[in-house]
């Protein structure tokens, strides 16, 4: 069986990089019969347009839908809201990512009809330098309380995370006009997830350090994140480690502020490091990692 891809690219005056994004999707070694590829303009005020225009005029199962201006959230509401995705999964390509061109070919063979698939992935720069990640890393791994069980869930990068086309439509409406989104979009895939399944080979580039990145610019400890901690606690009735997603000063700055003290669940077992490397990794774990890294639970 060959499964089908709905890809959704958000842009937002992406001109100068959005070329890219869509070149990795046209030249993909995939059967394009089982592509549709959305590109939603968030109300783009450069010439985004006659970028992606040539694109429309070539390829008839590239979409192209131009919308008011509501930031990121915004783009995948009204993807939701009016049924856009036909297919078996869904891939949200952001402007300023690259698919690999095995992508979905691998994805193809190794998701066995999963809820998720999680890929890994390069960091990179835009230019030469990328960094092999693994979503599945224990330094990457979320924690998550899932039908009262703790659970690990996978790093979310959009760009290698794919989602069957009932999950999406089961996600909550996001807050328009505020960053950071895809946080809480790819925690409630997750929860809403049966099964999910990890692809070990890189099948995207994730560009982290792209000037005007929301990432790139917005300190760990602005009011921005302040606030997308607090959407996190409100909207979701699990512990996940947001300390690490959004940064550690972020958490502390908030929870100081609304008074609430944290304590941790349990300790870290370290069995499966070989056992001459073992007392570093402890000690690690007491001076770092312990106070930072692992899961945190309300005394309220």
């Amino acid at each position: 069986m060959s499964y089908s891809f709905s890809i959704i690219t958000p842009a937002y005056n992406s001109a100068s990089y959005i070329k890219k994004a869509i070149d990795s999707i046209v030249n993909c070694n995939y059967d394009k019969s089982k592509l549709e590829y959305i590109i939603i303009d968030d109300g783009s005020t450069d010439n985004t347009f006659e970028v992606i225009k040539p694109y429309l005029e070539k390829y008839q199962w590239i979409k192209y839908i131009k919308k008011t201006n509501g930031n990121w959230g915004s783009v995948i509401n009204y993807a939701i809201s009016n049924k856009l995705v036909h297919n078996d999964y869904v891939l949200i390509c952001d402007s300023d990512d690259v698919v690999l061109p095995n992508a979905f070919s691998e994805v193809n063979k190794k998701c066995h009809n999963a809820d998720m698939v999680y890929g890994s992935f390069y960091l990179w720069n835009g230019k030469k330098i990328k960094i092999y990640c693994s979503p599945f890393l224990w330094f990457f791994r979320r924690n998550i309380i899932k039908n009262n069980k703790k659970i690990f869930s996978p790093i979310n990068i959009p760009i290698t995370t794919y989602i069957k086309k009932e999950i999406f439509y089961q996600a909550k409406p996001l807050i328009e006009k505020k960053p950071y989104q895809d946080t809480i979009l790819y925690n409630n895939f997750f929860l809403n997830s049966k099964t999910a399944r990890l692809i070990k080979k890189p099948i995207g580039w994730y560009w982290k350090w792209r000037d005007g990145n929301t990432m790139t610019q917005t300190k760990v400890n602005s009011p921005i994140l302040i606030e997308v901690c607090e959407n996190l606690i409100k909207t979701q009735s699990h512990d996940v480690v947001f300390h690490y997603i959004l940064g550690c000063k972020t958490l502390r700055k908030y929870l100081k502020a609304k008074n609430i003290s944290f304590q941790f669940k349990n300790k870290l077992s370290l069995k499966w490091f070989p056992l001459a490397i073992r007392w570093i990794a402890w000690i690690l774990y007491f001076l770092i990692v312990r106070k930072y890294l692992f899961p945190l639970k309300s005394q309220h």
